[in-house]
């Protein structure tokens, strides 16, 4: 019992100092850097790959208002098409009435109304 008490004794003692010297160094191809340092960056390449899928959303609303713009200006320039024949359908009407107003008042000398 007493040398297992005393081997376990001298494993942990063994363990204790072992756990107490430095960590090897780094080699030349390797960097070490503090546990801040590694929170930043993760925290950083989240930040781009949210930024690049914003960008993104972003391009994708441009184009589609863009898109959106281009066929407002055909909606309009069909709207101003028809307004613009609208118009002279009214002139023309216009003149029609002025034109059988005219004839109407050369036949009717005698103030009767003929069908």
């Amino acid at each position: 019992m007493n040398i297992l008490l005393a081997s376990v004794t001298c494993f942990l003692l063994t363990l204790a100092a072992h756990a107490q010297t430095p960590a090897p160094s780094p080699t030349p191809d390797t960097v070490t850097i503090t546990r801040e340092a590694a929170i930043k960056c993760l925290t950083d390449s989240d930040q781009v790959k949210a930024d690049a899928i914003e960008i993104a959303a972003l391009k994708k609303a441009v184009e589609d208002y863009k898109s959106l713009v281009n066929d407002l200006k055909v909606e309009l320039g069909k709207t101003a098409g028809e307004n613009m024949q609208l118009k002279s359908s009214a002139v023309r009407a216009d003149a029609i009435i002025d034109l059988l107003l005219k004839n109407t008042k050369a036949r009717n000398k005698y103030g009767l109304i003929v069908f």
